[in-house]
């Protein structure tokens, strides 16, 4: 609240909804002048979110969550952001403060630095340096008619979600997110590591309801799939010689390290010790399995029931090439499709994955397979080379042609 109110800026109201909260909040809230306290029974974090956007009499609503603090020039830096890039909605990065645990249930500060470290944060997806596709709730400005064209947060989403299907409907919708890396808040996160877990379960829980709600944005196993990256927080770098896409089918640690939703930051040098090591080389072990669980058990219900939107993933044959033993072919789909994506639909199909000394990603018979996937703004081309036996020459591009068109992901023009 204190930060709230020395923000520096000329003309901007401060709101609170108090979601049923059962501790001092609603107390604390009064004690600051010119601030609106809204109450309400506990019905969830979309439904809150909707309910601040309706009472709220300015263009542009920013939200920020009860665990973070932001910069005194968050909303300068937010503004210049709309004004310079006509943004509908815009954001920046939260970073962990100086961890202080002291008198929260026990904890102690190790704890807090190992979990401020851990993987699983929220963080934004960039599309470029200054366009964002996805943008956490604790840092995230909208502006109000584009809120209201799509029917604001869904109510769905009662603890964690809502923020990454708000981005994905506002994409879909048409509207575009900008990202000013220098309007930042202070996250802080849980304090002990059960109180974690416990955060991490309910992401998982989140991405349940995602799944069902966006299937088209998650490939076979849960993963979700972002056109954009991540920074990790941490200096990262190749040397000369180094190869980037390694691995079985080329889909080794360092593509998917850049491109998931799990960032990392380092250890403060001076809390850099042999418990905070080995109590972060827990969290990370734990969380994912935490997550993937949670993740799991809440799609029972509905999983293999959703259905997805006929031709959103179809593919154009636009050029073969054939000589000697290699045969190329690309294609072209309107809809961003992932070299993944096609991967699994192939091993569906009955193609086995090479070994990490291999040059080809795949193999069925005697034909061997490379994928590759060059992504532009207005859709994928997927690049396919096959390497076949000579003797199976002449008969194979009708075959996998034909192959292609029984592939849940594709079907030939």
């Amino acid at each position: 609240m204190r930060a709230l109110q020395n923000l520096d800026y000329p003309d901007f109201e401060i709101l609170v909804v108090d979601d049923g909260s059962f501790d001092d909040t609603a107390e604390i809230v009064r004690g600051f002048s010119d601030v609106r306290l809204i109450e309400s029974e506990h019905e969830g974090l979309g439904v809150a979110r909707n309910r601040g956007a309706r009472e709220a009499q300015g263009d542009i609503i920013a939200y920020t969550d009860d665990d973070c603090r932001p910069d005194r020039q968050w909303l300068w830096w937010l503004a210049k952001a709309f004004n310079q890039g006509g943004w509908d909605a815009c954001g920046g990065p939260n970073l962990a403060p100086r961890p202080q645990s002291s008198d929260d249930g026990g904890a102690s500060i190790i704890d807090e630095v190992v979990v401020a470290s851990a993987q699983g944060a929220p963080s934004h997806v960039l599309l470029g340096d200054d366009e964002a596709e996805h943008l956490p709730g604790c840092n995230l400005a909208v502006r109000k008619k584009a809120l209201e064209a799509i029917g604001g947060f869904s109510e769905r989403y009662l603890i964690a979600g809502d923020d990454v299907d708000f981005c994905w409907r506002l994409q879909q919708a048409g509207f575009r997110m900008g990202f000013s890396a220098a309007a930042f808040v202070w996250h802080r996160r849980r304090a002990t590591l059960w109180r974690y877990f416990m955060q991490q379960y309910q992401y998982g829980k989140a991405e349940a309801l995602l799944m069902q709600d966006h299937p088209e944005r998650f490939r076979r196993g849960g993963g979700a799939i972002w056109k954009g990256c991540v920074y990790s927080g941490q200096a990262m770098g190749a040397s000369d010689g180094s190869f980037i896409y390694h691995g079985v089918m080329g889909m080794a640690p360092y593509q998917q390290l850049v491109t998931t939703m799990q960032p990392q930051r380092s250890i403060p040098e001076e809390f850099f010790c042999t418990e905070s090591r080995a109590k972060l080389a827990f969290a990370n072990a734990v969380q994912p399995r935490i997550r993937a669980w949670a993740r799991w058990w809440h799609s029972l219900g509905w999983r293999g029931k959703v259905e997805r939107t006929s031709g959103e993933r179809e593919f154009v044959l636009i050029d073969v090439t054939c000589q000697y033993d290699d045969y190329e072919a690309k294609w072209w789909s309107e809809c961003h499709i992932t070299r993944e994506q096609v991967l699994d639909a192939m091993m569906e199909d009955g193609w086995q994955p090479l070994e990490n000394d291999s040059d080809w990603d795949c193999q069925r018979g005697d034909v061997r397979a490379i994928i590759a996937v060059e992504d532009f703004a207005s859709g994928s081309q997927v690049l396919t080379r096959l390497e076949m036996n000579t003797r199976n020459r002449g008969s194979l591009p009708t075959d996998f042609t034909h192959r292609l068109e029984s592939l849940s992901l594709v079907r030939v023009e």
